[in-house]
């Protein structure tokens, strides 16, 4: 397959991203241009709007006990069980029914993690991308991760203000800016069951493809992964 998908890119065609044309239908094409949008990137939860963006990705970490479990094997009878405890922040939900007890003086040492978080982490991604008068795929979406932190300096307290009830409603405090973050911490120090926030972004930008020109089932232009085995294969069958 790998020798099949060289003489493809022997054969691939440079195309202008603007003027499909007919006869090139099914052809295997090299282009270059600047992925466009028309439309914003919604995270409805906290109303956060990003234009000129290809996908946004919102992390959600809770500053948690976590729980290490290890066994010591005896000569007889059951391995004795150790745990340890550490606190960070995790994107995962820890859980709060421990094996042991954290052996701590702080004063959260007696909190346990809340199994209830306000939002989690997930991905936004633009439903409306061109090159040119190419629709472009999810599939080469998914290939776009050139992620950098997104500034929210100047809309972090409406973003803050979003969420507001939903924090309190299940025990969580208040968010404010914290750098690239808005997080619920105080005065820098993070106590178990803070919660903090933050986003990044794949901005709109140039890219090259070298891929099958097709139309969807909408007759629209657009790309599907090349492969010389099935050329005319209908857009929506598995050319993998």
């Amino acid at each position: 397959m790998d020798k099949l998908y060289g003489l493809g890119r022997e054969e691939a065609t440079t195309i202008s991203i603007d003027e499909p044309k007919e006869e090139e239908l099914y052809k295997l094409a090299h282009c270059s241009g600047v992925v466009t949008t028309s439309i914003p990137v919604v995270d409805s939860t906290f109303g956060l709007e990003q234009e000129n963006a290809i996908k946004v990705r919102r992390t959600v970490e809770v500053y948690q006990w976590i729980e290490h479990r290890e066994e010591e094997e005896q000569e007889e009878g059951d391995p004795i069980v150790h745990y340890t405890y550490e606190k960070r922040w995790s994107s995962s939900v820890e859980g709060k029914d421990f094996g042991g007890e954290p052996d701590s003086e702080e004063e959260d040492a007696k909190t346990r993690n809340s199994t209830e978080w306000p939002f989690h982490g997930d991905t936004y991604t633009n439903e409306q991308l061109n090159m040119g008068a190419f629709k472009v795929t999810e599939s080469q979406i998914g290939r776009m991760q050139e992620w950098s932190s997104l500034d929210i300096s100047d809309r972090g307290s409406a973003l803050s203000d979003a969420v507001q009830q939903a924090m309190y409603d299940k025990g969580f405090g208040p968010l404010h800016e914290d750098g690239e973050y808005l997080t619920s911490s105080a005065d820098g120090q993070a106590r178990v069951n803070d919660i903090r926030v933050r986003w990044e972004v794949v901005n709109c930008q140039e890219y090259t493809f070298l891929s099958q020109q097709m139309k969807n089932d909408k007759g629209e232009w657009t790309f599907r992964k090349w492969n010389p085995e099935e050329i005319e294969s209908e857009w929506g069958n598995d050319t993998n």
